[in-house]
Parts: C-alpha cells; sequence; structure tokens
C-alpha cells in the first residue's frame, strides 16, 4: 500500500525545484521557513540556545551543500532536512563527549552575540528546560515524535517520513505520550 502525503510541504517543494535551479531568491526563502523549525528542534534536543544555533548552521550550511543531488522520492521535504538536522544533533554530542572542555573553553565560545537578547536567550533556556524535564518522562521515541510535532512543528505525515512511520502510528504515539505527560502530573508540576 502506497501512502500518498498531503501537507503545507508543497510550498518547500516548489522552493527546492527553484533552488535546485539557480534561483538565489528561493535559496533564501527555503533558508527562512526552515531555520527556525530547526533551530526549536535542536534546542529541544541540546538545551543550549548557541549549540543549537551552531548545530543549525551546520544544518543550514549541509541542507545548500546536497540541494544539487537532493531528488524527491515522494517525501516531504522536511523529513529530508530533519534527518540532517537530527544526524547533526548526534555529530555533536559524539563531538563533545570525545573532548573535554574547560571552564574557559565554554566560556570563549559563548561570546556574546547581538542576535541573541539575554532576555529572549534566558525565556527560551527556561522553555527548553521545562520540555526537556517534561520529555525525560517519555520513552525516546514518544519524545522525539513530540520535538518534532511541537518544537519543530511538522505534520504528522512529515513526522512520519522523518522517523519511518505510517501518519497514524505517529498520531497514536503522541497521543499516548501526552496521555501519558497528564496522567503523570508531570504537565501540573511544570505550570
Amino acid at each position: 500500500m502506497a501512502i500518498t502525503y498531503v501537507s503545507g510541504d508543497d510550498s518547500l517543494a516548489a522552493l527546492v525545484d527553484r533552488a535546485q535551479s539557480g534561483d538565489d531568491a528561493a535559496v533564501e526563502a527555503l533558508v527562512r521557513e526552515l531555520r527556525p523549525r530547526v533551530f526549536r528542534y535542536v534546542l529541544a534536543r541540546v538545551l543550549d540556545v548557541y549549540t543549537a544555533d551552531d548545530v543549525t548552521q551546520e544544518v543550514a550550511m549541509t541542507v545548500m551543500s546536497a540541494l544539487p543531488r537532493y531528488v524527491d522520492q515522494g517525501r516531504p521535504v522536511t523529513a529530508w532536512v530533519f534527518g540532517i538536522a537530527s544526524n547533526k544533533v548526534r555529530e555533536h554530542r559524539r563531538s563533545v563527549s570525545r573532548r573535554p572542555e574547560t571552564a574557559t573553553d565554554a566560556v570563549a565560545e559563548r561570546m556574546p552575540d547581538e542576535t541573541f537578547e539575554p532576555e529572549r536567550v534566558a525565556l527560551q533556556m527556561d522553555t527548553a528546560r521545562q520540555v526537556a524535564a517534561m520529555l525525560a518522562t517519555l520513552p525516546e521515541p514518544q519524545a522525539e515524535i513530540l520535538r518534532l510535532r511541537v518544537a519543530a512543528g511538522l505534520s504528522a505525515e512529515e513526522t512520519a517520513a522523518v522517523l519511518g512511520m505510517t501518519p497514524g502510528a505517529v498520531r497514536v504515539a503522541q497521543h499516548r505520550a501526552l496521555l501519558r505527560l497528564r496522567d503523570s502530573h508531570v504537565l501540573d508540576a511544570l505550570r
């Protein structure tokens, strides 16, 4: 049985086609559309605004360098992009675990950047920590579904394509995850 994906991904597919044809405006529009969603997803995984920005930049560079070779296989473009994002988060975690970091290294790498307003960063980090605490109570597959659906804003169809599931299975797992959070009163504790 073939699964047909119907989503808002059509506009992204059109942007990809135009970008592959050399349309610089389409490349910029594609990055502008995907970057905030990728950033929220990565932030939910790494819990550091600066690291999330770095990893998001790596995702954008990888997407742009792979764009000429991208072939539509009937899956949403977001499945391809968030597959790359998931791999970049894993690569980042592996590289961090291999190298010892001193306190001065951490400070030197995190110099203030005018794009990160302190108040906004604090709010994002607080929210990310609350979300991470909730997700830590779930099995990892359910947590990843919620990251993709809520933090990244993917549809059930797009999430299914990223995770190799059916959209129905994603909806069921999401429902079970939300019930589990509600029944464990984790949501109440965070309010």
